[in-house]
């Protein structure tokens, strides 16, 4: 009796920590700010050197040396081609897209190194969120999604 009551407890126990590790790992909300299947992020998601966001056949990737790349394919990623980037190798040690709408690279000292200065298209706390997309079109997008799409920025 005592043993089963002491696999209930401990069972409990378990769930309690994941359950707390998953809310302190989120920042206590349930909102997404990152959506890898539409190849979206939002409310101050970031891009670490190596990582990428992809939306079939376009992938924005930070790469190693600091630059913002958009790479398009046709054949299955065997090759790609740069379609478009922000010029920061050197400077950019991570993009992020702000809450505020503003998509930034960071260097490692916190300098702007790139902005794509569109913090003024969301004027107030009520005002549509900014998203930042890749689309199949090969295009980076700043946008807003309520009620429709529209683009406040675009890399072409």
């Amino acid at each position: 009796m005592r043993s089963r009551l002491s696999r209930r407890l401990a069972t409990v126990a378990a769930t309690t920590v994941v359950a707390v590790t998953a809310v302190v790992a989120t920042g206590g909300t349930a909102s997404a700010a990152r959506d890898d299947v539409r190849g979206l992020i939002w409310n101050d998601e970031t891009l670490t050197k190596g990582s990428e966001l992809k939306n079939d056949y376009v992938q924005l990737t930070m790469q190693d040396d600091g630059n913002l790349v958009t790479y398009t394919t046709d054949d299955n990623w065997a090759h790609r081609k740069p379609t478009w980037h922000t010029d920061t190798a050197g400077c950019g040690d991570r993009a992020m897209m702000q809450s505020d709408g503003n998509f930034v690279v960071y260097g490692r000292d916190n300098r702007v190194c790139w902005t794509s200065d569109t913090k003024r298209y969301r004027p107030g706390p009520d005002s549509p969120e900014l998203k930042l997309g890749v689309f199949t079109d090969g295009t980076v997008k700043v946008f807003s999604e309520a009620p429709y799409i529209i683009p406040v920025w675009s890399s072409r």
